[in-house]
Parts: structure tokens; sequence; C-alpha cells
């Protein structure tokens, strides 16, 4: 289907009906897309303007009222009229002054009357081709501009779509990601759940091992009694049976106990406690020296390299529990396990760096196999369950490190074999609460 060809307006501006008709005729019989506007006045002039663009005025310049100079003059004061292009049409004002006056009014060119064809031709031809040049330009402009708003709302949307997907595949790994942290945090209950029945299972057994075995052993006595048989040598293995069981029972009752508050320690909070200033140096040394008896009995030999100057505002208590754990990790678990063990040596450094106080502690135990050290400090793991490990040590050493030292612990097998952790926590622990 073609297009309908757009129009150009042409303005013709004259006083005189017979001019205007002529021009009108003129302009038509060229061939040319012309749309002929006339104004027979400049003020019907001025507001065609304001009304329309036009590509071109033919104006009189001799005109009662407004002259074509003043026309010209107001055209070009106008910001929507300033650059309509202008031919001034006169009868004889073609002498130099009025020419430059027309050019000073804003006119572009001159035609004398009457008009000669070819002349106005070759002139309008000309002005046409501009409009027209000009008005295809404003249309790719304007296609431009609506292809720019066309993509800038595709791509509003498209963003729109990728945030919306991005937001539910975020909500999908989310949900994954807490389901997996819950089925680990139950199966994390479930050892913890295990860990605790199995180590209480054995005091409560032996404890009920021993009461049944002395409720036995007085009935067995009371039926004596009443036949009147009883000997001093029943009486004295009575008394032996059950003294051997009370002391069964208290040992299984103090190893109870000791779970039940190795279980209250890891599940409790310390955010009340204020931090007290203390040597570091002092700390350890007295650590180690309430565990000497130990250390003695293992022929543990000890290697400190800790700076006597080292001051922190912190938790004493913990830091003392923490070496108790730590030495008592390596007398049950890394010395006893060793086949043909060297030398037992428990090391510990100490240094202050940028208001952190690095604390290194290593044995040279049995160490722990690269498949078990990232459980290292889950709670109830151990590889000696049963004999005499609970599991929890260094589950409340993490626990004391990291939340109420507010620092980090990390683990690691040196090349030579046994354990070193390595801590990191602030020496001003008033500045963490």
């Amino acid at each position: 289907m073609s297009q309908v060809q757009e129009l150009v307006p042409i303005l013709v501006v004259d006083d005189q009906a017979s001019n205007l008709l002529t021009m009108e005729g003129l302009l038509e019989s060229m061939g040319l897309p012309l749309q002929v506007v006339r104004a027979e006045d400049g003020n019907r002039a001025l507001r065609l303007c304001l009304q329309q663009p036009f590509a071109l005025i033919l104006l009189d310049v001799q005109m009662p009222g407004m002259n074509g100079y003043e026309v010209a003059e107001l055209l070009r004061s106008h910001p929507k009229t300033g650059t309509l292009p202008i031919i001034f049409v006169t009868a004889g004002l073609t002498n130099t002054p009025h020419v430059i006056r027309g050019y000073e009014s804003g006119a572009v060119d001159y035609l004398p009357k009457p008009l000669d064809r070819h002349l106005l031709t070759s002139k309008v031809r000309v002005f046409t081709e501009l409009f027209q040049q000009r008005r295809q330009l404003e249309r790719h402009e304007e296609h431009l501009e609506a292809e720019v708003k066309r993509r800038s709302a595709e791509l509003r949307a498209l963003n729109a779509e990728l945030e919306h997907r991005v937001e539910e595949r975020s909500q999908q790994l989310k949900q994954a990601l807490l389901r997996v942290v819950e089925a680990e945090q139950h199966a994390a209950l479930g050892r913890m759940v295990a860990g605790i029945a199995h180590e209480m299972n054995t005091p409560i057994g032996n404890i009920l091992l021993a009461s049944s075995t002395l409720s036995a052993e007085l009935g067995r006595m009371a039926s004596l009694l009443k036949g009147e048989r009883v000997s001093r040598q029943d009486l004295l293995a009575l008394g032996e049976q059950g003294h051997s069981a009370a002391l069964m029972i208290e040992s299984n009752a103090h190893r109870a106990a000791a779970l039940v508050n190795n279980f209250k320690e890891l599940g409790s909070r310390s955010e009340h406690e204020t931090p007290t200033r203390f040597k570091i140096a002092n700390a350890i040394e007295a650590s180690l020296t309430a565990m000497s008896t130990q250390l003695r009995a293992a022929r543990v030999r000890l290697e400190l390299e800790v700076d006597a100057d080292i001051t922190s505002l912190g938790f004493p208590e913990a830091l003392h529990r923490i070496i108790t754990l730590l030495v008592n990790n390596s007398l049950v678990h890394a010395f006893q396990a060793q086949l043909q063990p060297p030398q037992p040596c428990i090391r510990l450094q100490a240094e202050a760096r940028d208001q952190q106080l690095l604390l290194s502690y290593s044995d040279n135990g049995c160490g722990v196999s690269p498949a078990n050290l990232p459980r290292l400090f889950d709670p109830f793991f151990t590889t000696r369950l049963g004999q005499g490990g609970s599991g929890l040590g260094l589950s409340i050493v993490r626990k004391l490190a990291v939340e109420q030292m507010k620092g980090e612990v990390r683990a690691c097998t040196p090349v030579g074999g046994g354990l070193r952790l390595d801590f990191r926590w602030p020496l001003d622990l008033s500045l963490e609460a």
C-alpha cells in the first residue's frame, strides 16, 4: 500500500487578492506537492505561523498597516518562528538600502514583481526539499525515540523478569540451604543424643549393677538373719561387698555428675561476665601448675614460648578452662593412643599482634586423621568412646574461644605428627561487647 505524499505548506502574504491568486496559481503549476496558504495582511500571517510550520513564506514588502519588514522582524523575534525562511516579493524596492534592510529583518532572498515562473520554481523547489528532508529527519527521530522507548520498556520488563527469576532462585537456594542446615542440625542433634545416652549409660549401668548386687546380698543376709544362721564370715563378706558396691556407686555418680557439668558448660552462655585485666603468662602457668600431677605422671615435657608482658582485659577463667581441656585431651587421647610413643611433649606459644592474642597449642601425640579433622570440634566426637573420653572437651574449647573470647580456632596436623590448635582473639574484650 503506497503512502500518501505529505504536502509542503507555503505561506503567501499579500494585501492584493489578485497577487495572491497569481502566486497561488504559479505555485500549483509547479508540479510540487505544495499546500498554499494565503494571508491578506501581516497580523493573519503571524497567527498562521504560530499555528503551523511552513517550508517558506513569500512575503510582500509593501502592505498597509504592517509592512513586510515589520512582519519579518516579529517572526524572527519569536522562538517558534525565528527560523522560518522568508523571501520578500517586491516591486521596485530592489536598491541596496532596501535589500540590506530586508536581510536585516530576516529575509533569505528577494523576488521582484512581476514574478518569473522559472526563478520562483527554482527557489521554491530548494525550500520544499529542505522542508521534506527536515520532516523526514523529524519522523526518523520520532521513530528512534519510539524505538528507544519500546526497547527501554522491553529492557525494564526483562530486568524485572530477571530480578524475579533471581529472587525466585535465591528463595529456592535459601530454602534448600535451610533444609540442608536443618538436616545437619537434626543429624547433629541425633549424634548428641546418642552420645549423651552412651556416656550416661555407662555410669548409670554400673550404679544399677552395684545397687542390684548390694540389694541381692542384703536380701540373702536378711534370710540368714531370719534363720539365725549368720556367721562372722558372712558379715565380713557383706561388708566387703557393700563397701565395694558403695565405691562403685560413688565413682560412677561422680562420673555422671561430671558429664552433666560438661553438658551444662557446652550449653551455657556467659554474656554477663565482666572482663578482668590479667597477665596471659600467669594464667597459662597457673593452669599448667594445676595439672602438674597428671603431667608428671605421664612424663610430659613442656615447651613454653609465652611473652611475659602480654596483658589482656578478658576472662582468665575461660583461658584456664581452655588450657586444662587441651592438656587433658592430650593426656587422654593423644598420648595414650600411641603404639610406640616418643617422650610426650606439649608446646605452648603466645604472642600479641595487632591487638590480638595469638595462642598456639600443639602436642606430639597420635594426631587426627584428615578425614576426622573437620569433625574435631563436634560434640561427642571421639576415637576413644567408652575408654574414658566423652568427646566434649574440644567442643567446649571451641565454644569458649568463639563465643566468650570472640575469637576463632583452627586445627591442623603438623608435618611431624601430632595436633596443633591455633587460637586468635582480641586482647581487649571490653570492646567486643
